[in-house]
């Protein structure tokens, strides 16, 4: 959990710097509720999963933004096991001057806790942090922005870590 709390650091910076640029329209602050299904080959013991972020949009040119997000990420029970996640991401939205429809990356860091109750031993008790990517497309319109995307939250075993998502956030502070 060390290496997260270092790489928590840019995202704590970016919230902060909110507070100077807030009255700038090129800089925004969110709350997203997120929605995730795992995909076929994920963790076979884990439903679908629920979670908050907190992210922020710093426009560096016309229809180019940098992003930052980062949250909880908790899956159903299933099996006696659950996982749990504590995202960090940064990124890149692309969006259209006549549209608002965009496209979204972002890469980072994913602290990942699994918790296993029962007596299988197969399954075990573990943490790790990974690497962890996504893309996107959504649409932002006034002070709500909906996002479909499809997240890796280990980048070196992409197929047994591929989640479908979706994500409702609300501006709270900067541009609509």
């Amino acid at each position: 959990m060390k290496g997260l709390g270092v790489l928590a650091l840019p995202l704590v910076l970016g919230v902060l710097v909110a507070g100077a640029h807030a009255r700038q329209e090129s800089f925004a602050v969110d709350v997203t509720g997120m929605g995730t299904l795992p995909l076929k080959h994920y963790q076979p013991s884990v439903g679908p999963a629920l979670g908050g972020l907190v992210g922020f949009e710093l426009e560096a040119f016309p229809s180019f933004s940098l992003t930052g997000r980062g949250g909880y990420i908790v899956h159903t029970r299933r099996d006696d096991f659950s996982r749990s996640l504590v995202p960090i991401l940064g990124g890149l939205k692309i969006t259209s001057y006549d549209s608002p429809l965009y496209v979204a990356g972002e890469v980072g860091r994913v602290s990942v806790r699994d918790r296993y109750d029962g007596s299988d031993s197969t399954l075990k008790d573990g943490r790790a942090t990974r690497t962890a990517w996504g893309v996107g497309v959504g649409s932002a319109v006034e002070r709500l922005d909906l996002r479909v995307s499809m997240h890796f939250w280990d980048a070196a075993r992409l197929r047994r870590s591929a989640t479908l998502d979706i994500s409702l956030a609300f501006l709270l502070l900067g541009s609509d």
